[in-house]
């Protein structure tokens, strides 16, 4: 690319200044208004595009970068960028052969090579991820100390996984990717809590965008205790990931954690209208609308749990915790069922006892109900 006329970098650093403070609205006013009278400008299409992801406008997105590459066909990270939106659609085939297309003009793009191996893995093409992985290591070795990281973290080889990230930091103080998985392998040990934090904060303050990083740093929070710190994380997070069903219902946990429950509510909506069936977001929602003594859609909320989680013991036994309710008749022969699962857990069991002593009582069956009730008290105390 040509060097940039000062009026075009003042122009693009504004555009790239408002894209990281998370705003990308105004990176699209503002690289709009530069093409209007320079359509050609590369960089101001690139970032708009940029722009239109952070709002999941991948149509338009896709047409800004197409646009580009007629104007310049042989620009390799155009067709890195497009191939990235086409798996953003899942359209792997054709983000395949854009990614290849990009590899083939420049291979140094070590960005595209990951994109390359990951596409070909959403294919389901498994005989040529490894050759993709091996082309991406071989362009970028402090990529290749976190991915070795990772799969030792992944492989429960945690004292591995320490000691290969922290030499990937000590060769590249910056590398956020390896911030993010030592931060991982401390949290997963329930081990330096605080580093964790530490260093997932200073990931987003190095990649203001690096949104695995806020979600991995939200839970930390989370569990820290820092109910308010948390509402910004994942704030930043559903800013930065609209359509992030995880982040919408991460934001519902830490409003519901630091008593915030009306916010919670609208938080755990947002991630079930993206995805509808997530038990556990319908179990934390159902229990901030009983919170607000909203029974009637507490119950549909913990019914709707059970639909996508049939052995939700808890789901039950919340139920049987509303004062307007009985069970129906087939809710009685679910929780039987289950109780008859080899799979069903200590605390599942104890729940699915206590909800149907509470069901067999309501239909005046006192030996049953005491028997469950008697049960449920027998695991509960192991």
């Amino acid at each position: 690319m040509e060097k940039l006329e000062p009026q075009t970098q003042q122009a693009l650093t504004e555009a790239v200044s408002a894209l990281r403070q998370g705003n990308p609205d105004e990176t699209i006013r503002i690289c709009e208004s530069y093409l209007l009278t320079s359509p050609s400008s590369i960089p101001h299409l690139q970032l708009c595009a940029h722009a239109l992801i952070k709002k999941n406008q991948l149509g338009l997105a896709q047409q800004k970068i197409n646009f580009a590459i007629k104007i310049t066909p042989d620009f390799a990270p155009l067709y890195e960028d497009l191939g990235s939106i086409q798996a953003l659609n899942d359209d792997f085939d054709n983000a395949i052969a854009s990614l290849r297309r990009a590899i083939q003009i420049d291979p140094r793009l070590a960005g595209a090579h990951k994109k390359l191996a990951q596409a070909l893995m959403a294919a389901g093409r498994n005989d040529e991820i490894d050759e993709a992985f091996e082309n991406y290591l071989d362009h970028d070795d402090d990529a290749a100390l976190v991915v070795i990281g990772a799969e030792h973290w992944r492989a429960d080889r945690l004292s591995e996984a320490e000691s290969t990230l922290t030499k990937a930091l000590r060769k590249n103080p910056n590398n956020v990717d390896a911030m993010r998985f030592l931060a991982m392998v401390y949290h997963g040990q329930n081990k330096k809590l605080n580093d964790a934090e530490a260093l997932l904060r200073k990931a987003t303050d190095i990649a203001p965008d690096f949104h695995q990083a806020y979600n991995n740093l939200g839970r930390i929070l989370i569990d820290n205790g820092k109910w308010h710190d948390a509402i910004d994380c994942y704030q930043k997070l559903v800013k930065l990931q609209p359509q992030d069903d995880t982040a919408w219902a991460g934001l519902g946990r830490s409003y519901s954690h630091a008593g915030q429950v009306e916010v919670a509510v609208t938080a755990y909506e947002n991630s079930l209208s993206i995805k509808q069936d997530s038990p556990s977001v319908h179990l934390a929602y159902a229990h901030m609308l009983k919170t607000l003594g909203r029974q009637v859609d507490a119950l549909a909320a913990y019914r709707n749990s059970i639909k996508y989680k049939p052995e939700l013991g808890e789901s039950y036994w919340s139920m049987a915790n509303l004062k307007i309710f009985t069970f129906e008749d087939d809710e009685v022969t679910a929780m039987e069922k289950q109780l008859n699962s080899p799979d069903i857990s200590d605390t599942a069991r104890v729940h699915f006892h206590f909800s149907l002593g509470k069901a067999y009582e309501d239909k005046k069956d006192f030996d049953r109900a005491w028997k469950n009730y008697h049960r449920a008290t027998k695991h509960n105390a192991r």
